[in-house]
């Protein structure tokens, strides 16, 4: 397997490598050196062997793969499938697989190819609008020559297949595992709030994900509903601030990540998930992230931004309402949608549950990835 990171909690390639591991296959992550981060190492049955590549960045990061060396040790490996995770990695995995004739997998964990979004700087921008169609032409002239094509969801997927006239591809969602579900009333306690209403945020606050517009939407929620951001970013500062102009700051919390394998003990603790993604590029849009998986292997009750892949959840399973996420007002009114009838809120909780037991989980997404090894 090759990433274009350091691999330092990607808990997608870590799943996959993981469960190829158990099933009996050899597993070696390629992945990015760091200066706090060992060369090798062995985690659960697999290696990590991190390649000397400076100031990677993910724009340029598979040409400096290629000036470090990383191609000539890709090749001496001489594995019998090359496992691209993600389009800047895939020229040199492709050109390593075809040297050894081996197997390329292309595992794709976005739409690449229209992931463009407007940054701080002109130059970042300007970064991003020229990378798009070069990311299109690398995808659009190897993804008929690799061997399996891998996708984040059902609706990448989609586009996938119609963009390039492929099968469609198989689509793997990073889920959750149930062995990490250990329930707990941990974050109310630690709060000390007793019996308010608690809405939960987890993952990075960072722009493109609500933060200010679920701030917001306290102002039309009563004093009983309670925010809590479960994680780090930039736009922290931006939140209080807002929180504070509205006078309600005494109702937003801002409390650091926790490691991975303790995040459902402490989301267990909230009453309603949130995840208003916003439609700052077609790649979020059609996502389906991590968070809302978690949400449902927490128990709690969905309130979500209202694109293709949350509507599918809700779709198949009563576990939540969607709402427009520029809008603070219609997030509002999701959230007590969720909360007002006991019953319902009973229901939509037992919901989240069994969907997360039934199918959202690890356990029963990896034997699509293990069929597709054992048939490449």
């Amino acid at each position: 397997m090759i990433v274009g990171n350091s691999f330092v909690n990607d808990s997608r390639v870590e799943r996959e490598a993981r469960s190829l591991s158990a099933t009996g296959f050899n597993v070696k992550v390629f992945a990015a050196s760091a200066p706090t981060l060992p060369k090798f190492e062995k985690i659960d049955g697999f290696e990590v062997i991190r390649l000397p590549i400076k100031n990677y960045s993910p724009f340029w990061g598979f040409y400096r793969l290629v000036f470090y060396k990383a191609y000539r040790r890709l090749v001496e490996e001489k594995a019998d499938v090359y496992h691209a995770h993600d389009l800047d990695t895939l020229l040199i995995s492709y050109f390593a697989a075809k040297r050894n004739n081996a197997k390329i997998v292309y595992d794709s964990h976005e739409y690449w190819s229209s992931r463009t979004v407007f940054k701080k700087t002109y130059l970042d921008t300007f970064k991003g609008i020229i990378r798009e169609p070069i990311f299109s032409l690398i995808e659009k002239s190897l993804i008929k020559k690799v061997d399996a094509v891998i996708t984040v969801n059902e609706t990448i997927s989609e586009k996938l297949a119609e963009k390039y006239g492929i099968e469609k591809p198989l689509s793997l969602y990073n889920f959750p595992s149930l062995e990490n579900q250990k329930l707990s009333d941990l974050l109310r306690k630690s709060l000390k709030l007793g019996n308010k209403k608690l809405i939960l945020f987890l993952g990075g606050v960072n722009r493109g994900r609500g933060v200010l517009q679920l701030v917001e939407s306290l102002r039309f929620l009563s004093d009983g509903f309670h925010l809590v951001f479960l994680g780090g970013g930039p736009y922290i500062k931006r939140a209080q601030v807002l929180a504070e102009k509205f006078n309600l700051s005494s109702r937003v919390y801002f409390l650091k990540a926790v490691p991975s394998v303790d995040v459902l003990k402490w989301a267990s603790g909230a009453d309603v998930g949130v995840s208003p993604i916003q439609n700052i590029s077609t790649s979020y849009y059609y996502s389906s992230p991590n968070k809302v998986f978690e949400y449902l292997m927490a128990g709690l009750p969905i309130a979500v931004s209202n694109f293709p892949e949350m509507k599918r959840i809700l779709g198949k399973f009563e576990v939540g309402e969607t709402f427009d996420p520029e809008d603070p007002e219609d997030i509002a009114k999701a959230v007590k949608k969720i909360s007002q009838d006991p019953r319902r809120y009973e229901r939509l909780k037992a919901n989240a549950l069994k969907a997360a037991r039934e199918e959202y989980n690890w356990e029963m997404e990896s034997k699509k990835l293990i069929d597709l090894y054992k048939n490449i």
